[in-house]
């Protein structure tokens, strides 16, 4: 609506959160103070650089040996509006694939997978990548890899080179390095946008 910075209130208003999200934050200053909107609200609003539908969700499938690379990427894509779920590929062989796992992959718009020496030796990270493949014949691209280190290359696992030859793979090897994690997570970050909006 146009004006709004000019409207007249004589009480509170409510502000609901279709309005906020359709107008992605971008809402008169003037009128939220004059709807009775409190300080903090309107701060929050306003810190929304993207509103967090402007990105697909995400899941997040790594080794818990990489936790700490992984909080970080979490973390990040968190503050710029991602709605990401992690979930640590450490089950061993034998280990019945928990059904939580199985639904979050099936209900995130997205998987991010982390490649690396940690992660290539676990059975589930296969188990995970065939399940978007599934979701993927119904026209839908889902995986979203990214790699810590170079082993993937050397794999000979079908579902690696499944990978190399199909999806451009983030490079996050010099993570540790802000110039460089900034880069990828730029990229990253691109490749979340959703095109439709």
């Amino acid at each position: 609506a146009k004006g709004l910075d000019k409207a007249d209130h004589l009480g509170p208003s409510s502000l609901d959160f279709g309005t906020i999200y359709h107008s992605k934050g971008d809402i008169a200053e003037d009128f939220l103070y004059g709807a009775g909107i409190p300080d903090i609200f309107i701060d929050y609003i306003r810190s929304q650089g993207k509103a967090p539908f402007d990105y697909y969700s995400c899941f997040l499938s790594y080794a818990s040996e990489d936790q700490s690379f992984v909080e970080r990427l979490h973390g990040d894509l968190e503050a710029e509006g991602v709605r990401c779920w992690l979930a640590p590929v450490d089950l061993k062989p034998g280990d019945r694939f928990p059904q939580q796992i199985e639904d979050a992959i099936r209900h995130h718009d997205k998987l991010i997978l982390v490649l690396s020496k940690n992660s290539l030796q676990s059975g589930w990270v296969e188990h995970e990548v065939n399940l978007a493949r599934e979701r993927e014949h119904k026209g839908k691209d889902i995986l979203c890899p990214i790699c810590l280190d170079n082993v993937y290359l050397s794999s000979r696992s079908d579902w690696v080179t499944y990978l190399q030859h199909t999806r451009d793979i983030g490079d996050f090897k010099y993570w540790e390095y802000s110039n460089h994690y900034n880069t990828a997570f730029k990229l990253l970050l691109e490749g979340l946008e959703k095109d439709d909006l």
